[in-house]
């Protein structure tokens, strides 16, 4: 087992925890030569590779469906679909572009790859064509979807000091937005209950800690104290 904890990357295992595919990258002995490039497959009960997958180019995401029946792996312009064996079903090209995210739904039904900045593709694993793209409300990057019962994926991202949440089909956003970029230098809460944050670049904002709603917001000059301030 030491090699599955030998700091390599890009590895990603089923909901049933008894195999992980792990992306490789090996140099020739010596340091001359080419570099070999493969996908892993591991039975973690046993720590036994159960087989490479020669990928010839290195993979940045992979992931793999829930009950362990497809796993997927994407680069800069190429997705490539395999079954759970290991064995290559689909091979597709992608513009050219940097993907942040790469995960099946909960019922393994759909593949999502998100794409910075602004997009997110889903993926028909079995007939390996595209079946939806659509635009996302922020510049976040995704780091992981939510496949909740009612059947509303919903994306969760973070830019800056922001996390977002949206729902990916209709790019609602669940999470309050005007929030400070800056980091955040004093919070307390007015007799009213309002809640006061003072962040970074001298910006000052009042909410309401129950609805998320920015009530009013103040810039100060340059040079003013934030010190004296009280809510």
């Amino acid at each position: 087992m030491n090699q599955l904890a030998n700091g390599r990357p890009n590895a990603a295992m089923p909901a049933d925890g008894r195999r992980l595919a792990q992306f490789v990258m090996e140099q020739n002995r010596g340091g001359q030569g080419d570099v070999k490039s493969f996908i892993e497959i591991w039975d973690v009960i046993t720590g036994k590779s159960l087989g490479k997958h020669d990928t010839a180019m290195g993979l940045q995401k992979l992931a793999f469906s829930p009950e362990g029946k497809w796993f997927a792996a994407c680069h800069q312009s190429l997705l490539r679909i395999y079954d759970g064996a290991g064995k290559e079903k689909h091979n597709i090209r992608l513009r050219r572009g940097q993907y942040t995210h790469l995960e099946f739904s909960a019922d393994s039904r759909a593949l999502y790859l998100a794409e910075y900045p602004g997009k997110i593709h889903q993926w028909d694993p079995v007939t390996g064509n595209r079946t939806a793209s659509h635009a996302t409300p922020t510049d976040s990057v995704v780091r992981q979807f939510v496949f909740p019962p009612n059947g509303k994926v919903l994306a969760l991202g973070s830019s800056g000091n922001t996390i977002d949440l949206w729902e990916v089909a209709s790019g609602k956003l669940f999470s309050p937005t005007g929030l400070p970029a800056g980091q955040i230098d004093e919070l307390s809460f007015s007799p009213k209950g309002e809640l006061f944050v003072a962040s970074q670049g001298s910006m000052l904002a009042w909410w309401n800690p129950r609805a998320s709603v920015k009530l009013r917001a103040l810039k100060l000059e340059a040079g003013n104290s934030r010190e004296s301030l009280v809510p």
